[in-house]
């Protein structure tokens, strides 16, 4: 996690980010340290890192978007906000003690972006990797991440907000041990909720676009010391019909912290700030 030093509103992604608003945001670093502490009282230990002084983004509180960690490395993204750019920060990655495995930000140069676990809704057991195809998602270049790290590319168009694609994957849906979340409305190929409800052991929670809105679908399920946690913000706890959370709680303890100011300013979620290390 990165602690949102510079926090505020990002020109450069609103066009694609129909959840952002362009408002104040207050008591940023509060929100993000409150979540800090509900994790490690949950058992999860986060990993905090400050912004880098040299890093002017807005952004930076949303780090799995320009790394992913993987059992023999990380894999570095291309941003479409040049400001962003900024935010990948190869002392984390040392800290870490993870090698680059994969580097992809030079498609930056031909206006080509995979922004991470954003992009890429990873099933990690049996190795699907769900996609939806954005300005900020490259069809060819998820399918080029498969080949490399051996998964099974799922990629499907999708409109959300304002009748444009939804921005993320990560909004759409996640994806835990044993259960899925996903908003299939938004799905333009409508047979893919058959390919959730075809996965062995999965019970699949089916959100509508309006709690796609409350950030339902931008959850994380964790494993830690005190056993598995679903993090989420509030306003997603509070979206989830009482049923959807009774399946959830099968899966995880939930932590649930209000953010308000980073999902209205920033146009992300819970899921959006942790990069989970394998």
């Amino acid at each position: 996690m990165v602690r949102p030093t510079r926090f505020g509103f990002n020109p450069e992604t609103a066009a694609s980010n129909a959840f952002q608003q362009n408002a104040i945001a207050d008591d940023v670093v509060s929100e993000f340290d409150h979540l800090v502490k509900a994790l490690d009282c949950a058992g999860i230990e986060p990993l905090v890192f400050d912004q880098a002084p040299d890093c002017p983004s807005p952004d930076a509180v949303f780090p799995n978007n320009w790394v992913s960690f993987h059992e023999d490395g990380a894999v570095l993204y291309p941003i479409l906000s040049p400001l962003r750019r900024t935010e990948r920060n190869l002392d984390i990655l040392q800290a870490l003690g993870k090698q680059v495995l994969c580097d992809l930000s030079h498609f930056e140069q031909d206006n080509r972006y995979l922004e991470g676990t954003g992009s890429l809704v990873l099933d990690r057991k049996e190795r699907f990797c769900f996609a939806c195809v954005s300005d900020r998602t490259d069809r060819m270049l998820a399918f080029q991440w498969c080949q490399r790290m051996d998964y099974r590319l799922i990629d499907f168009d999708t409109i959300g907000p304002g009748n444009v694609p939804v921005y993320h994957t990560n909004v759409v849906g996640t994806i835990g041990e044993g259960v899925v979340v996903v908003c299939q409305d938004v799905i333009q190929d409508q047979s893919l909720l058959e390919v959730f409800t075809s996965l062995d052991d999965y019970e699949v929670v089916v959100i509508s676009p309006l709690q796609m809105t409350g950030f339902c679908g931008n959850i994380l399920q964790l494993q830690g010391t005190k056993g598995k946690v679903i993090a989420m913000s509030e306003l997603a706890r509070q979206t989830f019909t009482n049923d959807q959370i009774r399946v959830l709680e099968k899966h995880g303890t939930i932590v649930a912290v209000p953010i308000p100011s980073i999902e209205r300013v920033g146009g992300g979620s819970v899921r959006c700030m942790l990069a989970e290390v394998f």
